[in-house]
């Protein structure tokens, strides 16, 4: 199995809410501002099995001291291959000094935990999310 990953590509719309529909996120019901999300953020990775896209991450930025982490999903079909922990990775290299936030869904937390992520006490929100961070990890 051979994946691709790109760094800031030219997303379909088609493509989007396939691969956000495959995991179940609401987001693929409202393709226009799926759209309109991915191209505002300020780095995305995609990956590729040869032309279909099977995973996403992306995140905004202050450019100085924070990194949000929107979105990371990989279709079923290649979860537990190390596609999640390669789009993470490569969605965080220029961003090694900064601290990391995220919030997930319950089921995720442990993939974060392998990834160094800390779970932030009292962060559980109504909807049932939780937030994690990674502090800074060095400083610039």
């Amino acid at each position: 199995m051979v994946i691709t990953y790109v760094v800031n590509p030219e997303l379909k719309k088609e493509e989007l809410t396939n691969l956000y529909g495959s995991v179940g996120w609401l987001h693929a019901n409202k393709p226009n501002i799926l759209e309109k999300a991915i191209k505002n953020s300020d780095r995305v990775v995609a990956a590729y099995s040869k032309d279909e896209l099977i995973g996403l991450s992306r995140a905004i930025s202050d450019q100085a001291i924070t990194l949000y982490i929107t979105d990371i999903l990989v279709h079923p079909a290649y979860q537990r291959k190390g596609v999640g922990t390669t789009l993470l990775q490569i969605l965080i290299e220029p961003y090694m000094g900064y601290q990391q936030i995220l919030v997930s869904e319950p089921n995720a937390a442990g993939f974060y935990r392998t990834q160094k992520f800390i779970l932030l006490d009292g962060s559980e929100t109504a909807s049932g999310s939780i937030a994690f961070m990674k502090p800074h990890t060095k400083l610039r």
